[in-house]
């Protein structure tokens, strides 16, 4: 074959694929085209690569990240020195094969997760009327009381931190028993297993708990990091490959799958996750700061949360920044405006003025709930009927 018949042929594979990844980033605009590629072709897509990833002992995303740095230096040097030697033709064929396998990896990554940001609105249970007094504050005594005995109850290392009683495969399990528990509306069949990265460390230099890479079926979670985090990020990027691909909902969904879990773990893990809108809500609900006071975290979980904290804030800054910048532009090309604060969807709660006022004319507040505290109050519902 000529030089310029090679060269054609790379071109015009290259332009299709152009082609192609523009047709599926515009379909996916469309809520309802969204919503019925990704209950019929990525989740068939899961259940299938899913299956045969999950038998791994180890991340097949982790190795092929390692591959693709080798190639990308391969091809670099080759390119340097075919430009040395003067040999145009191969440099060009080269970047136009690179090209290719790019367009490639992003029309399979978008074609798997990128029509899942553009679903429907998630539908995670929550309690829909509005609260009396009474009812948040035995809401909130529920969970607290649950919280308390838990932190109790758990084994802990020298430090104070929790033990995780599981290993990682036995961990996904566990979670993925409780998602077939919670029976969330809208989620794709299959729980892919979820992995431990082997360079976890590298995940905690960047300030990431975790990684789920849809092409290969696999949630990846950072092994390095506390273990009170590990079930909700796990459960985090296990709901990510069933379909939840917005921050906010695969942290709700997160939250919601461990708080209804049997597993005293798994709920503990929950509760260090997310415990901090119960005061918030009992303070928004009574707006009595000393009553609240009663609703404080368990001095074993305050413990853990300061050494939790310390161990993120050892990680370099600069690093953290950049990866950051990335995950933040990532984000935003994929509908999330806010980008990174998208990972607070659906916790933000406070007092609003409803425009009335009293006798003696003083305006007259009432509380408003996050979903995740109506998250929280529509378990405690199922619980206590």
């Amino acid at each position: 074959m000529s030089k310029k018949r090679v060269l054609l042929w790379y071109t015009v594979v290259a332009a299709a694929w152009a082609v192609v990844l523009a047709i599926l980033l515009t379909l996916r605009r469309s809520g309802a085209v969204a919503e019925f590629w990704s209950t019929h072709f990525a989740a068939a897509y899961v259940a299938v690569i899913g299956r045969l990833t999950s038998i791994l002992p180890f991340s097949l995303f982790e190795y092929l990240v390692f591959a693709l740095v080798v190639g990308g230096v391969s091809l670099l040097v080759f390119g340097i020195v075919s430009l040395c030697k003067k040999r145009f033709f191969g440099v060009l064929c080269g970047t136009l094969a690179t090209v290719i396998v790019v367009l490639s990896v992003l029309n399979l990554y978008t074609a798997t997760a990128g029509f899942a940001y553009y679903r429907q609105p998630l539908r995670v249970p929550q309690y829909t009327e509005e609260p009396d007094e009474s009812f948040v504050l035995s809401a909130a005594s529920y969970f607290r009381d649950d919280f308390y005995a838990l932190a109790d109850s758990l084994e802990r290392d020298s430090d104070g931190n929790v033990v995780c009683p599981y290993s990682r495969r036995q961990l996904s399990d566990k979670i993925a028993e409780a998602f077939d528990k919670a029976a969330l509306p809208g989620l794709y069949t299959y729980t892919p297993r979820g992995k431990t990265m082997t360079n976890s460390w590298l995940l905690s230099r960047l300030r990431l708990t975790g990684i789920t890479f849809l092409p290969t079926a696999e949630p990846n979670v950072n092994g390095a990091m506390p273990s009170s985090d590990v079930p909700q990020t796990m459960a985090h990027e296990m709901a990510h490959a069933k379909g939840v691909a917005r921050e906010g909902d695969a942290n709700l969904v997160s939250y919601y799958v461990l708080l209804n879990s049997d597993d005293p773990y798994l709920r503990y893990c929950g509760y260090f996750s997310c415990y901090s809108q119960i005061p918030n809500a009992v303070y928004i609900t009574t707006q009595d700061a000393e009553q609240t006071k009663a609703f404080a975290w368990p001095a074993a979980a305050s413990t853990e949360s300061a050494n939790v904290v310390a161990y993120w804030q050892k990680q370099p800054d600069i690093i953290g920044s950049i990866s950051e910048f990335f995950n933040n532009l990532y984000l935003k090309l994929n509908g999330a405006n806010n980008g990174t604060n998208s990972y607070q969807d659906g916790t933000n709660s406070g007092i609003i003025d409803t425009g009335d006022k009293t006798e003696d004319d003083k305006p007259i507040y009432k509380p408003y709930y996050s979903t995740l505290q109506r998250i929280f109050l529509g378990v405690y519902a199922g619980q206590t009927t």
